[in-house]
C-alpha cells in the first residue's frame, strides 16, 4: 500500500509538471496570436491609406499623383 502511494505521488508529480508547462505554453499561444491580430489590423488600416506624392514637372509646377492603397 505504502508502495502505491509513493508510486502515485510521482505520477501526480510528473503529471502536475506537464500541466505547467501546457499553462504556460497556452499563455505564449495567446501572446503570439495577439500579436498576429495586432499585425493583420495595422496592414488592414495601411491599405485603407491614400498616399498623396506631388510629383514635379518640367516648367509648370506640380502634378499630384494619388495612389490609393485600396487598389494594391
Amino acid at each position: 500500500m505504502k508502495q502505491l502511494l509513493i508510486d502515485n505521488k510521482e505520477l501526480f508529480l510528473k503529471i502536475e509538471k506537464i500541466e505547467n508547462k501546457l499553462t504556460a505554453y497556452d499563455k505564449d499561444f495567446q501572446s503570439i496570436f495577439i500579436i498576429l491580430k495586432n499585425y493583420y489590423n495595422i496592414l488592414r488600416r495601411l491599405k485603407e491609406i491614400q498616399l498623396v506624392f506631388l510629383i514635379r514637372k518640367r516648367n509648370s509646377g506640380y502634378k499630384t499623383l494619388l495612389l490609393s492603397m485600396k487598389e494594391m
